[in-house]
């Protein structure tokens, strides 16, 4: 029996725990955004979907300012119009407190869901390109300082945020 191919097999196929502590920069995240989203659904003052979205995007963008220029870079990688108006990186964690100022604030709705769209199909685009190509690229979605892959986490964390706003659009447009 050949130890080598069976390590080798078990290295290459990524572990739940390894995947936990890799993606733990995003699930801390997730949690809580959700949890102070409950918190804030529970006592009335916001609609749950308006209040994750709104927190979450603000955890983000704060992760993205910490090394604005690191995060340009990284998502000029693979976001086709960062790498197009290099410009778009800079400004993009202020795109995002806009919106998440904008989705806790109750303000411009439909707006502000078609905004939201917009970037997250602008981004899911790039996610799809390195998805298909097999290129391994660093995620820019928090920040430059964690390194996480461009994935199917990634595309799914995109297609999540569209699909909430695309509900809250619905929600806002039919009686």
């Amino acid at each position: 029996m050949n130890s080598s191919c069976c390590s080798k097999e078990i290295e290459e196929t990524p572990s739940i725990i390894s995947s936990l502590i890799l993606y733990k920069p995003l699930i801390v995240i997730v949690s809580v955004a959700f949890f102070v989203s409950i918190a804030l659904a529970y006592q009335g003052t916001l609609p749950f979907m308006n209040a994750i979205m709104g927190v979450f995007l603000a955890l983000l963008a704060s992760l993205k300012l910490f090394n604005l220029s690191g995060f340009s870079l990284s998502l000029a990688k693979y976001d086709l119009v960062a790498r197009k108006f290099p410009i778009y990186g800079f400004l993009y964690p202020f795109i995002e407190l806009l919106l998440s100022g904008l989705y806790l604030a109750e303000l411009w709705p439909i707006f502000t869901n078609v905004l939201m769209i917009t970037v997250m199909v602008v981004g899911t685009t790039g996610v799809i390109n390195v998805l298909i190509s097999g290129k391994s690229v660093q995620c820019a979605c928090v920040g430059a300082s964690f390194k996480l892959p461009v994935g199917k986490v990634t595309f799914f964390e995109n297609i999540t945020m569209m699909l909430m706003a695309a509900f809250n659009l619905f929600i806002l447009l039919v009686p």
